[in-house]
């Protein structure tokens, strides 16, 4: 009989070595995922491990698995196991490991797979974890293992030790290993719609979620998420009528020649930097007399599409008319304090390259860390001479690394020779462009010849000033300047309320041929908005400001493929007395908590290490045999204390030899004993 569950427990092994998932999807469960999510989301960058303390206005956040680079696609995903002291990660077993780490920290962990651990060592705390899936679509879960102790939110500063975000539709489950303690805390703060509870976690998963050892918990509850649905309607409505807004240069279509186009110039970004680029958009006339965009001209990113300049040269024309010329000037007070500051630092064996760290932030960590901690983003810089000032590299070169951490690197933060204080000095980064600290205006002269700018304000009461100063033209620097004063907001005359007083008060409007303007006067919004009714079967929505609508069949209009109600604002209306129309639906999805405001999980008695337990849950299973398996196939790397518990024959190495002691073991052979070899 047991020579019979050797050979089923070999099959079960060969199965495991080729990759079958200890989590079997049933029906239409999602299937588990496996390490870390291997895309792009422009949030995060991807998947990441942060931790993130300090105090309010003083945040500092560690990266241990990241994105170089959040905002590029193609940026490489680094490991930092020197971010945070203690903390280190190992990809191929998917394993985030904390010896002896007390932080006030928060951990974040986004989208790293259903196979995630937590490895503990020693005494541990942090303030929070938060497991955060992407918008449901690649689960994570929470694997806690290990033989130490891991208090959370102990000083009971959040809600719930534990919580899990995402759209609660991912497989994903939080597990702890019998081996580790464990105390989770959440506030006393009473509210009987929402309890607080240690856990939270949203699952499709039917099975229990939350469990030790993988087996369900008493003190875990769950329920079948209901959904309060609210009913909406496509609705459409008045926005700011007195306001003015600039939609770019009106340009005629080559192929449409009576449609209303205009376009703006942007900043794209292409995944491997920022270009140029042109954004058409197409206007149709709305029953507000207001030109709105068509919904219908393009569905690439909404109601524009994106153009090279090639592009639309090939399909469009600008409409060029005399039109009142529009300038742009600073003044010598922006220009001194434009920029940025940095901590300048030099770094050994590249004399030529200044490095800016951005400003410091300090965070007391208490216990071990009980020093402060100084981080930086560090980026190189260069000294641009037109600008008498650093320019920076956009892409930092170091990130969130104390002063300690970069001066073993080589990196030395330069100070004032005679003071003895550290440097800081100003820079740009390679992302400015002089217009980011200028301003617009219209360009004027008077009877004399000397120049003015008009610059337009528009106020939110709806009416619009110019305020004119007169200017100077620097050939030197090829630009306007203003005579701006630190103590005025402006140095001229009263502001006008109209380009025909700036006429009358002896200025000339300098006009030129050049693209037109394209402007409207207020906005039409186009939304769905949840849908209220009155007893007598009335029906109401509300816009963003809180305004109350009525609507009716008899006002619609289809606006590109929906029909919209066009809405009259309401008066005279008890809004007490509406009720949202709404109805309960049943979700496929669970809830699942430990509730309360403290939950203890006290492991094993002894902390010395389970021979034969190599996943570290706690227990000696097939799993475990997998795990050497896995090992010597280089398909995963064991720690070091892994190679001691893997060591399951006590020959001080680890080879086949183990895998097959511990299968013997597991199938209760004669004379096997785990860490020692067997009798002849």
């Amino acid at each position: 009989m047991k020579k019979l569950l050797a050979i089923i427990l070999t099959a079960a092994l060969l199965m495991s070595v080729c990759g079958v998932s200890a989590f079997a999807a049933e029906n239409d469960q999602p299937a588990p995922t496996t390490g870390p999510w291997d895309g792009y989301y422009w949030m995060t960058g991807g998947p990441m491990i942060s931790f993130v303390g300090g105090s309010v206005g003083n945040r500092v956040e560690r990266l241990v698995y990241y994105r170089e680079n959040m905002m590029m696609e193609s940026s490489p995903i680094v490991t930092d196991n020197e971010a945070v002291p203690g903390a280190t990660y190992d990809k191929p077993t998917n394993t985030l490991t904390l010896d002896h780490v007390k932080l006030t920290d928060n951990l974040g962990i986004y989208y790293m797979g259903d196979d995630f651990r937590l490895c503990v060592k020693g005494e541990c705390e942090l303030t929070k974890i938060t497991v955060f899936n992407f918008s449901g679509k690649y689960s994570t879960s929470l694997n806690i293992t290990g033989t130490g102790t891991l208090t959370l939110n102990k000083e009971k500063t959040y809600s719930e030790a534990i919580e899990f975000c995402g759209e609660g539709v991912s497989l994903t489950h939080f597990d702890i290993a019998p081996s580790v303690t464990v105390h989770l805390y959440a506030s006393a703060y009473e509210d009987e719609e929402f309890p607080q509870n240690v856990v939270n976690i949203n699952s499709t998963y039917a099975d229990p979620a939350i469990t030790v050892g993988g087996k369900a918990i008493p003190e875990a509850k769950s329920e079948r998420r209901v959904e309060t649905i609210s009913k909406t309607v496509n609705a459409l409505w008045l926005e700011n009528p007195d306001h003015v807004y600039q939609r770019g240069k009106r340009v005629i279509s080559k192929t449409d020649p009576d449609g209303i186009y205009a376009v703006e110039e942007i900043e794209f970004n292409t995944g491997s930097g920022y270009e140029p680029r042109l954004r058409v958009t197409k206007y149709i006339q709305s029953p507000f007399d207001i030109d709105m965009p068509d919904p219908e001209f393009t569905k690439e990113h909404g109601d524009y599409i994106i153009l090279t300049q090639e592009e639309f040269n090939a399909g469009y024309d600008y409409v060029i008319a005399p039109q009142p010329k529009k300038i742009r000037y600073t003044s010598d007070y922006r220009v001194a304090n434009r920029g940025y500051r940095g901590v300048k630092f030099i770094k050994d064996g590249d004399p030529g390259t200044v490095y800016i760290g951005t400003p410091g932030w300090t965070t007391p960590y208490g216990n071990e860390l009980d020093e402060e901690i100084e981080s930086y983003n560090l980026y190189s810089a260069s000294w641009n001479e037109d600008e008498q000032l650093y320019v920076a590299e956009r892409t930092a070169v170091e990130k969130h690394k104390t002063a300690e951490e970069l001066e073993a690197k080589g990196y030395t933060i330069v100070t004032d020779e005679t003071s003895g204080q550290r440097v800081e000095v100003q820079y740009i980064d390679t992302n400015y462009k002089y217009e980011n600290y200028s301003t617009e205006a219209i360009l004027l002269i008077d009877k004399h010849g000397n120049e003015y700018s008009a610059e337009v304000l528009n106020w939110d009461t709806g009416n619009t000033q110019y305020f004119v100063q007169l200017l100077e033209w620097r050939e030197d620097k090829g630009r306007y300047y203003s005579h701006y004063d630190v103590g005025q907001l402006y140095f001229g005359d009263p502001p006008y309320d109209s380009m025909e007083e700036i006429e009358a008060a002896g200025y000339t409007i300098v006009l030129e041929d050049q693209p037109v303007d394209y402007t409207i006067t207020g906005s039409v919004e186009a939304l769905p908005r949840s849908l209220y009714q009155d007893q007598a079967g009335n029906r109401y929505f509300y816009d963003f400001d809180n305004n109350l609508y009525s609507i009716s069949d008899d006002n619609t209009i289809t606006y590109g493929s929906g029909k919209y109600y066009i809405g009259a604002l309401a008066e005279g209306v008890d809004e007490d007395a509406l009720q949202k129309a709404e109805h309960e639906e049943l979700c496929d999805d669970f809830k699942w908590w430990i509730e309360g405001t403290e939950y203890h999980h006290i492991g094993s008695e002894s902390t010395d290490m389970l021979i034969g337990d190599t996943n570290l849950d706690g227990h000696i299973t097939i799993s475990d045999v997998t795990e050497i398996q896995r090992h010597l196939a280089e398909l995963i790397h064991f720690t070091d204390e892994q190679l001691v518990i893997a060591d399951t024959n006590g020959d001080g190495k680890v080879d086949i030899n183990d895998a097959t002691h511990l299968q013997k073991y597991l199938a209760e052979f004669d004379g096997i004993v785990l860490g020692k070899q067997p009798t002849a």
